[in-house]
């Protein structure tokens, strides 16, 4: 749940494949759950080709995250226009997107994360973390765990 090894796999809007894991969460949990089906819609899946999947509530205490929700961005950073490229087809190109290069830069300059506005949920807010770059003071615990393990079993 907290590995991030899916999107080192396959990649995601704020990562490319095999780059670094990124643990793609969401601040409420309808938010989280109409990604996961916008994103099954994006690729025009068949309900049978649907994975199970898991919500669950993590807590996060993170002492260094960039904050996209703001209004005020320098005017180089295009969030909008970088947020609506089409990471598969570009990737599947051989190149990584701006918002993966910008994921990137903002992992390798020691941020744990990107709190950033959903782009398929209206006034849904998403939080990206990037775990191998949390201090030892930062926190990922998630909620209900001995429950959800009975479920896992």
């Amino acid at each position: 749940m907290l590995s991030g090894e899916g999107s080192l796999k396959a990649g995601g809007r704020w990562n490319a494949s095999g780059a670094f894991a990124a643990v793609y969460s969401s601040t409420r949990p309808g938010t989280a759950v109409e990604e996961a089906f916008q994103l099954a819609a994006d690729f025009q899946l068949a309900h049978d080709d649907l994975k199970p999947r898991i919500t669950c509530g993590i807590e996060w205490e993170l002492s260094s995250v960039i904050d996209l929700t703001v209004a005020n961005f320098p005017g180089w950073l295009k969030l909008s226009e970088w947020t609506r490229e089409d990471f598969t087809k570009i990737n599947d190109s051989g190149f990584e997107t701006l918002c993966q290069a910008f994921g990137r830069a903002v992992r390798n300059s020691g941020f744990a994360g990107i709190l950033c506005p959903s782009l398929r949920v209206k006034g849904g807010i998403n939080l990206i973390v990037f775990r191998d770059r949390m201090r030892k003071t930062d926190v990922a615990r998630v909620l209900g765990e001995a429950e959800l393990k009975k479920y896992l079993a």
